[in-house]
């Protein structure tokens, strides 16, 4: 696993997806480097579970004991809080928007302060960015 790189997460998750592709979307869900697995039935889903890491052990995979949480009515996913009342927004997420203290966007100026470009690019596809600092009063 290349950590440190850009494209690190998608490279865990094409080789999670690949080591787990039989069962995604059957018995589990992926999002980049997270994956929920959720159920209704305690018997069904302990079996599911079973299932799961049975083949992760097979592939040689491995799972963060820290990171993981079994058994839960509620959980944070991809910025929202899943459970048995539906989705709803993670308010932690909301709040640190709401309290945000400076501008998001605002115009480049063009009165001598430096433009920061930056680029980046795959086999695939490139994009970049034109940015300035600034300093608030």
């Amino acid at each position: 696993m290349p950590f440190g790189l850009t494209g690190a997460p998608t490279c865990f998750n094409e080789m999670t997806a690949h080591g787990l592709g039989d069962l995604k979307d059957k018995l589990f869900q992926l999002f980049i480097n997270d994956g929920s697995m959720p159920g209704e039935d305690f018997n069904q889903h302990i079996a599911d579970l079973c299932t799961l890491l049975d083949q992760v052990r097979d592939r040689k995979l491995s799972l963060s004991a820290n990171k993981t949480e079994l058994f839960m009515t509620e959980a944070v996913c991809v910025g929202a809080t899943v459970g048995p009342d539906g989705i709803k927004p993670d308010l932690t997420k909301l709040t640190a928007i709401m309290d945000w203290q400076q501008p998001i966007l605002k115009g480049p100026q063009f009165n001598g302060t430096p433009f920061i470009v930056t680029t980046d690019g795959s086999g695939q596809a490139f994009g970049g960015s034109l940015a300035q600092k600034f300093t608030t009063k």
